[in-house]
């Protein structure tokens, strides 16, 4: 949807099985938030090991550093070819956060 100029958008909201949340910065902006309330609370769990939600912000905010000076744009495709796991969680956000939208791919494909 677009807005005309001098206009706002219309705010984000992100619909979960148990609770509605305004995000007007979408998933990096959840992200921060709750990385700013509960920085020490566990997002992620692989086989690997766990991330904090700091360690998250964090790390990608970092890699999303990376892609911009590798001369990454955004509405650049950031292609992503890795197995599951916090690597990818990581990858995905710091895509978003760059405003690259991402093309998942198969790492079975040629």
């Amino acid at each position: 949807m677009q807005t005309q100029p001098g206009t706002t958008a219309p705010p984000c909201v992100m619909v979960g099985p148990t609770r509605t949340w305004s995000a007007p910065f979408g998933l990096p902006g959840l992200v921060r938030l709750r990385s700013e309330r509960t920085p020490e609370a566990v997002a992620l769990v692989d086989g690997s090991g766990t991330l904090t939600y700091a360690e998250l912000e964090a790390e990608s905010d970092g890699l999303a550093a990376r892609l911009q000076l590798a001369g990454g744009r955004p509405g650049d495709v950031v292609a992503v070819c890795m197995p599951r796991g916090r690597a990818m969680v990581v990858a995905l956000l710091a895509a978003l956060k760059s405003h690259m939208p991402y093309l998942p791919l198969s790492m079975d494909d040629p």
